[in-house]
């Protein structure tokens, strides 16, 4: 069996289109546990609708909001598939999804966790493009979790019970959960690909200064974590994080929070030629928006 960890919170309007990809997947043996994460919209009525119909489901309701490795840990122990997959009620997969990853799985057991090539959408915009796979990886990944970005597509991740079981699922102290997971499950397992675009992530706008200081905190918890690594070099890890988000929020002329930044990758980091680049852009952006005022 395979249970689909099923997270919504104020998705009404996109809910609908990730249920009915689930109903049509060619793969039978297949239980869903719907888990509402107190919306405020009509989510888990609509979630309860299009779910009717569907042989295997149960549904969650929190009376407050929760972070998504406790809603996550919630599930999977509510859970009984042998493999298992979270996926957001904003996102939706192809009809052949779980018939290709279980088909893998089987032939290739040792594996740690098997993704996929995928879609991006963009909401805003109504625009569907192939998710670029140049970077992505197979087999020992560790390192590379650390050194490059965009190592794998995240939408459709299919795990063994066993293994997340052996991880203890996914640690609720930290704001970034997905990437710790493939951290500490990299440490001791292979991740392979399947080169399909088999799911896709529905990105839609938020608050652009407030993503930036929520993933830079992420980050900071990621750098006590894991400051204790040998082969990783994490000083130089964060700074660059820094310097990434401060070249965002320069985008977003959010000059305050960007020199901020940018001051934290410096001194971490003091040699690294990206931020002084990202230092001559921040200048520049400033000095015209000063001088359009």
């Amino acid at each position: 069996m395979v249970s689909i960890l099923l997270l919504g919170w104020n998705h009404e309007k996109y809910i609908e289109q990730c249920i009915k990809s689930i109903i049509a997947q060619t793969y039978e043996n297949i239980e869903v546990l719907f888990l509402d994460n107190n919306s405020s919209d009509e989510t888990y009525n609509i979630g309860l609708y299009f779910l009717k119909d569907f042989s295997n489901f149960r549904a969650f309701r929190n009376q407050e909001n929760k972070s998504t490795a406790k809603n996550l840990n919630f599930l999977l122990g509510a859970s009984q598939g042998k493999y298992i997959i979270p996926l957001s009620t904003d996102d939706w997969l192809e009809h052949n999804f779980i018939e290709e990853k279980v088909t893998y799985y089987e032939a290739h057991p040792s594996i740690g966790m098997l993704y996929n090539g995928g879609y991006i959408y963009y909401d805003d915009q109504k625009k569907l493009v192939e998710a670029k796979s140049t970077n992505f990886k197979r087999g020992k990944i560790f390192k590379d979790l650390f050194h490059q970005e965009n190592i794998l597509f995240f939408i459709g991740i299919f795990y063994k019970r066993t293994v997340l079981e052996e991880l203890e699922g996914w640690d609720e102290n930290l704001l970034i959960e997905d990437l710790d997971l493939f951290i500490r499950l990299s440490m001791k397992y292979e991740v392979d690909y399947i080169p399909k675009p088999l799911a896709t992530y529905r990105k839609i706008n938020t608050s652009a200064s407030q993503n930036i200081q929520s993933m830079v905190k992420g980050w900071e918890q990621y750098f006590e974590k894991y400051a204790h690594l040998p082969d990783i070099n994490m000083k130089k890890w964060l700074a660059e994080k820094y310097r990434a988000y401060a070249a965002l929020a320069i985008d977003n002329s959010n000059f305050n929070l960007a020199r901020q930044l940018l001051l934290k990758s410096l001194r971490l980091d003091i040699l690294n030629f990206k931020s002084y680049r990202t230092l001559f852009f921040f200048n520049r952006k400033w000095f015209i928006s000063k001088f359009q005022k």
